[in-house]
């Protein structure tokens, strides 16, 4: 196993489709805001250019080359769990490199409730297991307990997670174990969330995985960077969404000539929020009457 200088780890995935965003925007936001003279960043490369690449080492991080078999927000456990394997790092983050931005200071999170998960929760009632290809993706006891575990619970979104080496190892080889399919979109936050809810994690403040549209806070723009409603610049800021329209910010990026609201993708993801909740509420009045 390999001895190493620094103790913490961020792992960012992309393939050539996003590469431009993770150097351009992810990845200088990373090196413009934080400490990383004990932190290694580590690139899944699922396609990467030649470009991309040789940009890439030029900015001294290191390129981990991966097989794109499979959707990458599922496959990139079973290659953290390959690195991490032939590792030593104390500490280890995953953070989503297509639509994150980093804007402030953020390496305190590595040393605190440093024995635990840590993640944030959305504002948004669990409603994975009603729309997830359950019969697809789990087994049908799998799902039940899956179901059971989650009923009640709130979205703790994969964007951001923070975990001590062994534990981020045990999720990755729970993800591995549990995905049957692993070209499917959303099965990898489903087993986060039962895992998760299954063991002890700690919640951050919502400002270190700031979920554009899902989040009930509000927000503003000034010279592209990203403030809450108490005038504070939000640290992690995810611009969420697994279409393009769906997405409330366009132009994202880092600097000061993006990010532009589109009031017209933000309204409709609230709307979709708002009805989320609702359905939550009238489910649990049919169910209660019932009884």
């Amino acid at each position: 196993m390999k001895e190493l200088k620094k103790r913490f780890v961020i792992f960012g995935a992309s393939n050539a489709k996003y590469g431009d965003f993770l150097i351009n925007n992810w990845l200088k936001s990373l090196k413009k805001n934080i400490d990383l003279s004990k932190i290694d960043i580590v690139i899944l490369d699922y396609g990467l250019t030649i470009n991309q690449r040789k940009n890439l080492e030029l900015e001294k991080v290191i390129i981990f080359k991966c097989e794109e078999n499979g959707h990458i927000a599922n496959i990139r456990y079973r290659d953290m769990l390959r690195y991490l394997q032939k590792t030593k790092y104390e500490q280890v983050m995953s953070c989503d490199s297509g639509d994150i931005i980093i804007q402030n200071e953020i390496t305190h999170l590595f040393t605190e409730n440093k024995y635990d998960f840590r993640a944030t929760v959305e504002d948004l009632p669990t409603s994975l297991t009603e729309y997830i290809l359950m019969g697809k993706t789990f087994s049908r006891e799998m799902s039940k307990l899956i179901e059971e575990t989650l009923r009640g619970k709130k979205v703790i979104n994969g964007g951001v997670i923070i975990a001590p080496r062994d534990k981020f190892i045990n999720l990755c080889e729970t993800m591995c174990n549990l995905i049957r399919k692993m070209n499917l979109f959303g099965p990898d936050q489903v087993v986060l969330n039962y895992y998760l809810y299954q063991n002890k994690f700690h919640r951050l403040d919502k400002g270190y995985n700031y979920i554009i549209g899902s989040v009930d806070e509000t927000f503003y723009v000034k010279n592209g960077i990203f403030y809450d409603k108490n005038n504070k610049i939000i640290p992690i800021v995810h611009n969420a969404g697994r279409y393009n329209y769906l997405r409330p910010i366009k132009n994202f990026g880092y600097g000061k000539n993006f990010n532009r609201l589109s009031y017209f993708s933000y309204y409709q993801l609230r709307f979709f929020c708002n009805l989320t909740k609702l359905f939550k509420i009238l489910k649990n009045i049919e169910k209660f009457i019932i009884k």
